[in-house]
């Protein structure tokens, strides 16, 4: 089993995509243009919103059972919106 990395991490950009399977799986692509996948308990994240996400740890080559799927790296965050600036 893959161990944790212990690294608590930071990272804000944008949903790009989504897998509901008792948790909440987010696609995130930061400013920077890397690409992240993150789980979180957080359910009203919609692809195309902005987000800051608190990493807690990460696990290499995780399988998702519900989801039939291995993610190379999975971020286990506290994902929160990122308020819209005023027009």
């Amino acid at each position: 089993m893959p161990a944790t990395d212990g690294l608590v991490r930071t990272l804000e950009g944008t949903v790009v995509d989504r897998a509901a399977a008792g948790y909440l799986y987010l696609e995130v692509e930061g400013d920077d243009g890397q690409r992240v996948w993150v789980v979180s308990l957080m359910k009203d994240i919609a692809i195309g919103q902005r987000v800051r996400v608190h990493s807690l740890g990460a696990r290499r080559d995780f399988t998702a059972k519900k989801l039939q799927r291995t993610f190379s790296e999975l971020w286990f965050a506290v994902v929160n919106p990122v308020p819209s600036s005023p027009a």
